[in-house]
């Protein structure tokens, strides 16, 4: 690993939902990759103190004398992400990245149909049958599970308009 020759300071990256530094062991470059594989934007500063000062963080912001902004660096998740649609009955719902960072999985689907055309997608036998799959889930939206096991739950107790 390449050792930076001013441990005197350090970069520091944040965005609303993750933050890296440097330390004598990573560097610039390793702290980009990092947040870039995080895929949110971020903002980079220079902190005039070493990477193991305690100091304070407020809005994602170091809070100390002399901290340079280096910029705002944009991650265009629209190439990375793939779009996820699923048909629930009568309706089709995409996944929203945009929304992926909401604590409640309800945020992150958009049922596009009762947008456009004012179609009531609350209360009905496909929107209770879809709140009770992801109730079940063991992942949150933000694991990396979520996907692949609400595909699972739907493929194994499909939704059907018969009564039980």
């Amino acid at each position: 690993m390449t050792k930076l020759p001013n441990i005197h300071q350090h970069f520091f990256a944040s965005s609303a939902f993750d933050w890296c530094a440097s330390t004598p062991t990573r560097d610039l470059r390793e702290v980009i990759a990092i947040m870039e594989k995080y895929n949110h934007s971020y903002n980079l500063y220079l902190v005039p103190v070493s990477h193991d000062t305690d100091y304070e963080i407020n809005w994602f912001q170091p809070q100390v004398e002399g901290t340079q902004w280096l910029g705002y660096f944009e991650v265009n998740k629209e190439e990375d992400k793939p779009v996820v649609k699923i048909q629930i009955g009568r309706y089709p719902l995409t996944f929203s990245y945009e929304n992926s960072y909401e604590s409640n999985w309800e945020t992150c689907w958009v049922c596009v149909e009762s947008v456009m055309y004012e179609l009531d997608w609350d209360d009905t036998p496909e929107s209770n049958y879809f709140s009770e799959i992801n109730n079940k889930l063991k992942a949150s939206i933000h694991d990396k599970e979520y996907m692949d096991e609400l595909i699972a739950a739907l493929a194994s107790n499909p939704f059907t308009t018969e009564e039980k």
